[in-house]
């Protein structure tokens, strides 16, 4: 919906005493059971499985009661549910950091502020419990920032929303499925979509989701097994049928997640072929080469993904296709953005223009307000980085110009990739390490790297939320007013289930062994320590180069995505497998529908397919739960 065209569709609120009872039931529902998964498998199933559980679940129980969710509502529970599920880990992660072997080995164990977590010996790590002195100042001191890092990412939202979702249109293919959901369960729902949706739904839990993601908790019961049983590979390797091969050295892999697969069925076909071509390129005869010149050492039988940053993807991303990747996501966030610049500053302009009567119209704040919001907020977030450095470690060297240039300018920066890769394929990818490489330059101290406001802001993943409320003629602000109920939400339950996940079992611990923390807390330090290398300038450049010349010719940037090339080269290749099948799966449903059919239904068919999967997830993830915290003798 755009600026000029405020008259021709009402939009309508979307944020409802409805909407807050579903942000409180995933908050509180889903939060414990997704992040005892996340803690004791390593994998993560949060945000956007709870949102369409949410969303199906409340939308079913409104059509049984008689009194149908408006497409409104629901496009807006879809974005709130999302973002309630707090993450479990915070507590236990700091303490992690502050006890890990990882970390005494690095030499910074000890040196982690207080004021982020107690010191070791203190009384309330000992005994597991956030109700001592010690912990007051690390629990309450983040809070400070959060009324400013939400005027920030809000403000932020509003600029990224005018350039990808005004000028250029972009798909926005998830924020398009959940305005798909939407419809289909409102009042006055098209009843073919909605028949598509259900059926979808329902043979999609049945023959995918309780194989897949049920029946390993029901075999963890009847065996009587501390975790899941897994019947159905998550990825099938072919690393092994290449070692012995000609190309040996190569990688790669097929996820069978059909939530995965499905992604790849509402993606542009640019960015499918620029991810497909781009994890070819580097995972089979890019590592083939590198091997064979012993630019790595390498043995038969290394997995595509092994422990620490290990693997077959792992070491050879940090270490060559991560540089490439970065410079193709450069060409492909700001190429495009100097091509259509006429467009960009006459939109600009008209977005600093509008008036209060538009603002209240769309739901949105005008590029003026933005602007300024944004920069104070910024500054506010600075100050509070700079007076708690100054306060708490006067002798600290870090340097603070550089607090600004992070906030505000690594945040701008970004949210702009993040906004147009959401754009493109559904999922939020930043400049990779750009914070984080700029300390590394210009800083040598521990302090600054837990400093709660020294981050940067994300003004690009809402805007998934801003494309479903302009889908369903719903206003911008309900979405906003969703973000910023989930914030809190989401903070205090995260807090809670930390706290009582930490108290009761300890993490990590047998039964919790948060498998993920041992390569992040390793990535980590060697960023504290300046000892993360694997940036090479010169491939950097090469991908910056080469996506440029994709973006400015048109047939090549009509065949190849820059964002999807930088996908590929970034990503798990068994990732970009499950996108290229979908697509196929795609091609296969406009041959044996037809490109109307496939036009008009496609996208019900996918909301189906996400919702009978986040469904079979909530369920597993449910039994796994129930059962791992009653038994004996785990802790």
């Amino acid at each position: 919906m755009g600026i000029n065209d405020v008259n021709e569709v009402e939009l309508k609120e979307g944020f409802t005493g409805k909407v807050v009872l579903a942000i409180l039931f995933s908050s509180f529902l889903m939060t414990p059971a997704f992040s005892w998964v996340a803690l004791s498998t390593g994998v993560g199933v949060g945000g956007i499985a709870a949102a369409y559980v949410t969303l199906v679940i409340f939308g079913e129980l409104a059509r049984i009661l008689r009194s149908p969710l408006s497409e409104n509502e629901l496009a807006t529970i879809r974005w709130g549910a999302s973002l309630a599920v707090g993450g479990a880990g915070g507590v236990a992660w700091r303490v992690f950091m502050r006890k890990s072997a990882i970390t005494r080995q690095f030499g910074i164990a000890d040196k982690i502020p207080t004021w982020w977590v107690p010191p070791a010996n203190s009384p309330s790590i000992v005994q597991r419990t956030i109700f001592h002195p010690d912990w007051l100042i690390p629990l309450t001191i983040g809070y400070f920032g959060l009324p400013f890092t939400l005027l920030a990412t809000i403000s932020l939202s509003f600029f990224i929303r005018q350039l990808y979702i005004e000028v250029e249109k972009l798909p926005f293919p998830t924020g398009a499925m959940a305005a798909e959901l939407a419809k289909s369960l409102a009042k006055g729902a098209d009843p073919k979509k909605y028949e598509i949706f259900a059926l979808t739904l329902f043979f999609t839990f049945l023959l995918i989701g309780l194989p897949y993601y049920v029946l390993p908790s029901i075999f963890m019961i009847i065996r009587g097994a501390e975790r899941p049983v897994q019947l159905i590979p998550t990825i099938i390797d072919f690393t092994r049928f290449l070692d012995y091969s000609p190309l040996y050295g190569a990688t790669y892999g097929i996820t069978l997640d059909i939530l995965a697969i499905s992604i790849g069925m509402i993606i542009p076909t640019n960015v499918i072929y620029g991810a497909f071509i781009g994890s070819i390129v580097a995972y089979i005869i890019g590592n083939h080469y590198i091997v064979s010149t012993g630019l790595i050492k390498w043995k038969p039988g290394t997995p595509i993904i092994g422990p620490g940053l290990t693997g077959l993807w792992q070491e050879p991303m940090l270490k060559y296709w991560m540089s490439l990747s970065i410079g193709f996501l450069l060409a492909g966030v700001f190429i495009p953005f100097f091509k259509s610049i006429k467009s960009v500053v006459s939109a600009i302009k008209n977005f600093f223009s509008m008036s209060v009567v538009e603002e209240k119209r769309l739901g949105v704040w005008s590029g003026r307000k933005s602007f300024i919001l944004f920069m104070l907020s910024g500054l506010m977030l600075s100050i509070l980085a700079i007076a708690l450095d100054i306060l708490y470690n006067p002798n600290d060297t870090f340097p603070f110009w550089l607090v600004p240039v992070i906030i505000i300018g690594i945040s701008f920066i970004n949210s702009l990739s993040i906004g147009r890769s959401a754009g493109l394929m559904g999922s939020s990818i930043e400049i990779p390490y750009a914070r984080e490489i700029l300390m590394i330059t210009f800083y040598n101290g521990v302090d600054a790297w837990f400093n709660p406001f020294l981050t940067t802001i994300d003004g690009g993943t809402i805007l998934i939320g801003y494309k479903a409320a302009e889908l369903t003629n719903t206003r911008a602000m309900s979405v906003v007013k969703a973000q910023v109920v989930d914030s809190v939400v989401s903070g205090l339950v995260g807090l809670l289930f930390s706290y009582l996940f930490w108290n009761i079992y300890d993490v990590p611990s047998r039964i919790l062994p948060a498998p993920a923390w041992y390569p992040a807390a390793a990535l980590q330090c060697f960023f504290i320590t300046r000892q993360f290398t694997f940036i090479n300038p010169q491939l950097l450049v090469l991908g910056l180069i080469i996506g440029s010349i994709i973006e400015i010719y048109p047939p090549l940037a009509a065949l190849l995505s820059s964002i999807g090339l930088s996908s590929g080269f970034n990503s798990i290749p068994s990732a970009t497998s499950a996108l290229f099948l979908g697509w196929l799966v795609k091609k296969l449903i406009i041959k044996r529908k037809g490109v109307e059919w496939t036009q008009n239904y496609l996208m019900s068919m996918v909301a189906g397919i996400w919702a009978g999967g986040s469904l079979a997830i909530a369920l597993g993830t449910g039994l796994t739960f129930a059962y791992q915290a009653i038994q004996p003798g785990l802790i």
